[in-house]
């Protein structure tokens, strides 16, 4: 038997009823819902050899078959997996917990695995290479692991994609409106905080109202997703953010447009308002998006995406299934194009394919047992070797790998700054 810990910081969530957390995201963020879902359902397998404990800052609202203890903070809960005998703990990626490194001494009985939700800059992926205690570094997709192929932390990093609690095929089916019968709807599924974009949708919608007068725009999510914060005038973002989007989306009078509707954080019964969506747009920035549980969703009901072609997205959004474009001045031309569609063809296999719960538990299962018996990952294969330049990051690494003493040459992010600084004139980007 393997004993397992997974610990999440709840402190923000610890109110919020999870009870059915089968059932979908009840209105948490991504993150808080993957740690107890995943947790959850890897509990559920009785012919695992898994021992599995979740482990919050705060008690909370779970199944009552869900083994959960409230510890404290994140140090807390390495005490108690030191007292109860937990070899593995994961933990989720907090840039926060490595100035100093609070995994540096830690005992050499306790694995830890780095659970990364978002992008890990390179010196702190310096940091956690060099951490003898880390022994993973689990990327939520291919894309996000493919940034740093020529960093040391790659030798024990992989990915596994995030988890969908999908119904059949044909619940899908029998639960939307078909397609050409869909009015001219977007809809927008996520926090309404800077780093999740809504601001460049709400620039856009005008011009999309002026192409098509009919279209109306739902906005699902509130500021409070993940954490309170201080509303504005409209009660729907942090004021400063409020203020920001709501030009676009009210008359002369301050009062909102006709054509939209804010719902503010919804749980399972947004599926209602997807079923009869016909455009969906996630993060529309694309910044920090690594997976994006959101685009999965509005896909298995059918939704045409487009969204900023940014690292989670090539993973999450596959060809035909919209747009993805790459500057947000081109948002709005492409969900009028695409609200003009009259078919869409279903991304539930695709989805079922790479995102079911069942798939990803196994890896899941296979990953913690690499964990214990102490297995180096598997080198994963380059994919899309020519976007963001991924195709010198592979040979980079290559490169590292057949010289001696190779790993402390620089990665190829560190030749992209040295040109920059000389040739500002002709900088180079890349998405990091």
């Amino acid at each position: 038997m393997i004993n397992v810990a997974f610990y999440i910081n709840n402190n923000t969530i610890s109110d919020v009823d999870c009870t059915t957390i089968w059932n979908g995201n009840p209105g948490i963020g991504g993150t808080e819902y993957l740690f107890y879902y995943t947790s959850y359902s890897l509990q559920q397998q009785s012919n695992s050899h898994l021992k599995v404990v979740l482990l919050t800052a705060l008690p909370c609202k779970l199944p009552d078959a869900c083994v959960c203890m409230a510890v404290g903070d994140k140090m807390d809960a390495l005490k108690f997996c030191k007292d109860h005998g937990i070899e593995i703990l994961v933990v989720k990626y907090e840039e926060a917990d490595y100035v100093p490194n609070m995994f540096e001494n830690v005992d050499d009985e306790i694995k830890i695995i780095v659970w990364a939700h978002n992008i890990i800059p390179n010196h702190i992926l310096t940091i956690l290479a060099r951490t003898k205690s880390i022994r993973r570094i689990v990327n939520v997709g291919r894309e996000q692991l493919d940034l740093y192929r020529d960093h040391l932390a790659f030798k024990k990093s992989t990915y596994i994609y995030n988890s969908v609690n999908m119904k059949t095929k044909g619940y899908y089916e029998q639960h939307s409106i078909p397609f050409a019968e869909r009015k001219h709807e977007v809809s927008y599924l996520g926090s309404l905080v800077p780093i999740k974009g809504f601001h460049v949708l709400a620039k856009a919608w005008p011009d999309i109202m002026k192409a098509c007068p009919d279209a109306h725009l739902n906005v699902i999510g509130s500021a409070s997703v993940y954490g309170k914060a201080q509303l504005g005038k409209y009660g729907i973002a942090e004021e400063s953010y409020e203020k920001e989007f709501m030009q676009y989306l009210t008359d002369s009078n301050g009062n909102i447009l006709p054509s939209v509707t804010f719902y503010g954080k919804m749980g399972e019964e947004k599926s209602r308002i997807l079923a009869r969506c016909k455009v969906g747009v996630p993060n529309p920035s694309g910044y920090s998006e690594t997976f994006c549980l959101s685009a999965v969703e509005m896909e298995l009901y059918g939704c045409r995406i487009v969204t900023k072609k940014y690292v989670g997205f090539l993973d999450t959004v596959p060809p035909g299934a919209g747009h993805l474009y790459k500057k947000e001045k081109e948002l709005a031309k492409n969900v009028v194009r695409e609200l003009r569609i009259t078919y869409n063809e279903s991304q539930y296999d695709y989805c079922y394919a790479n995102f079911n719960t069942e798939k990803i538990l196994k890896q899941w299962r296979e990953l913690i047992e690499d964990v214990y018996y102490d297995r180096k990952p598997t080198i994963i294969k380059c994919t899309n070797l020519f976007y963001n330049y991924k195709f010198l990051r592979e040979l980079n690494r290559r490169i590292k790998k057949c010289i001696p003493y190779g790993y402390i040459l620089p990665i190829f992010d560190s030749y992209i700054k040295i040109w920059n600084k000389i040739f500002p004139f002709a900088s180079i980007n890349v998405l990091y």
